[in-house]
């Protein structure tokens, strides 16, 4: 079980290069047809600087701003009990 006293905690900023690639595959897999998610030109014809991120994301970043084993030794837990059995996002 993970330490209650962590609860609340918060990790400083990170700043990340994303890929305009990598954008339009994940667009693409979770099925985005509106061109702002694919089309540089669309984005800013819409007046967005460049390509809109796709819904979750912001999430997946997550994963490239922290090493999982760091993380896990930092919540006191091993990698190899981890199970990511189920998420929602619920957009508003």
């Amino acid at each position: 079980m993970i330490d209650k006293n962590l609860i609340g905690y918060s990790f400083g900023p990170v700043q990340l290069a994303v890929e305009a690639g990598r954008l339009r595959f994940v667009a693409k897999a979770l099925g985005l047809t509106d061109p702002v998610y694919i089309d540089v030109d669309a984005a800013r014809a819409e007046g967005y600087s460049d390509l809109l991120a796709p819904p979750t994301f912001p999430f997946m970043l997550e994963s490239d701003a922290l090493e999982l084993a760091e993380l896990c030794d930092f919540f006191g837990q091993n990698v190899k009990h981890l199970l990511h059995a189920e998420q929602k996002f619920s957009y508003h």
